[in-house]
C-alpha cells in the first residue's frame, strides 16, 4: 500500500485483518480508505459496519448498513447486520422489518426466523414469535431451541399445553435451559396445608 495509495482491494484485504486480530480502529481505517477509492462498492459499507458494530458503535453501523442498502438493494447481510445492531439499541420493529426484508431475499435461512422470533418476542408479539418459531421447526423438527422459544412464546399466550408440550420436547432434544422452564411453569405446584 505503500507505494501506491490507490490499491482498493489491498485497502480491503488489510482491513479484513485487522479485523480479525480485533484491531477494529485500523479495520475502519482501512476500510473507510477503501470506501473513498470505491465508494459503489456495498462490500466495504457491509464491513465497516460490522466492524464498527464490534466496536460499539452501533448507529454508525446502522449508517453503513444503510447506505450498503441504497446501493445494492439485494444485499441479505446488510438488512441482517442493521436488523441485529437496530435490535441491540432496541429498536425492535426496525429489526424486524429488516430480518422481514432478509427473508423476503432468501426464506430458506432458518436462523433468519429465528433472530425475527427473537425481535418479535421482545416487542411481546408473542403469536408472531411462536409463528417464526413453528417455520423453524418445520424446516428442522430436531431443533431444540425453536422448541425451546416456541414454548415460550406459548406460554406468555396462555397456552400452558402447547408452551409445556414444545418445552418438553426441547428438554428430550438436550436443550438445557428447557428444564427450569418446565419446573417453573409445567408442573403443578403444591398446595398449602391448612391447619
Amino acid at each position: 500500500i505503500g507505494l501506491n495509495e490507490n490499491l482498493s482491494e489491498a485497502y480491503f484485504a488489510r482491513a479484513y485483518l485487522n479485523s480479525f486480530h480485533n484491531e477494529y480502529d485500523n479495520a475502519i481505517t482501512d476500510y473507510t480508505k477503501y470506501i473513498s477509492l470505491v465508494p459503489n462498492d456495498a462490500r466495504g459499507y457491509v464491513n465497516r459496519g460490522n466492524v464498527r458494530g464490534l466496536n460499539d458503535d452501533p448507529l454508525g453501523a446502522i449508517d453503513d448498513f444503510t447506505t450498503a442498502i441504497e446501493l445494492d438493494p439485494k444485499n441479505i447481510n446488510a438488512f441482517i447486520s442493521r436488523g441485529t445492531d437496530k435490535a441491540i439499541l432496541g429498536d425492535y420493529e426496525g429489526a424486524i422489518e429488516d430480518f422481514t426484508s432478509a427473508i423476503k431475499l432468501d426464506n430458506s435461512t432458518v436462523q433468519y426466523y429465528f433472530m425475527r422470533g427473537e425481535a418479535k418476542f421482545m416487542m411481546e408479539d408473542f403469536k408472531g414469535a411462536a409463528a417464526d418459531y413453528k417455520v423453524m421447526i418445520q424446516r428442522n423438527p430436531k431443533d431444540g431451541k425453536a422448541y425451546y422459544f416456541k414454548g415460550l412464546a406459548e406460554l406468555n399466550l396462555k397456552n400452558k399445553t402447547k408452551g409445556c408440550t414444545d418445552l418438553k420436547k426441547a428438554a428430550e432434544l438436550g436443550y438445557v435451559e428447557a428444564y427450569s422452564a418446565i419446573q417453573e411453569n409445567c408442573f403443578e405446584k403444591p398446595k398449602k396445608k391448612t391447619k
